[in-house]
């Protein structure tokens, strides 16, 4: 459905801008501006829900995605290329770990 095509469209954004370091930041403000208007959609905000809690840390992400470099290129120095279909996998974590942070704890 769309909004399905949407948010993998989204996903496939997010991944090329935080494949160049000086990207990070911008890619990290950009996924949450996606997850907090995917989460505005309760249809969505409900599916999401449903998917197991990870507790995923944006940031400590971020700061191991640069550590081992990247995955801008070919298995080089900047680190092996991240499969294609990580991809799918990336934007539900995004938006568990941007929920957790954004709702008080009840």
């Amino acid at each position: 459905d769309i909004a399905t095509l949407v948010l993998n469209r989204a996903g496939d954004n997010i991944q090329n801008l935080a494949n160049t370091e000086e990207c990070h930041e911008k890619a990290s403000h950009v996924a949450q501006a996606i997850v907090q208007d995917a989460s505005s959609n309760d249809p969505m905000r409900t599916m999401w829900c449903s998917q197991d809690e990870e507790g995923t840390d944006l940031s400590a992400m971020a700061s191991r995605h640069k550590e081992d470099g990247g995955n801008s290129g070919g298995d080089g120095a900047d680190g092996p290329k991240q499969p294609p279909n990580m991809r799918a996998t990336q934007l539900p974590s995004l938006m568990r770990a941007e929920r957790q942070v954004s709702e008080p704890a009840k």
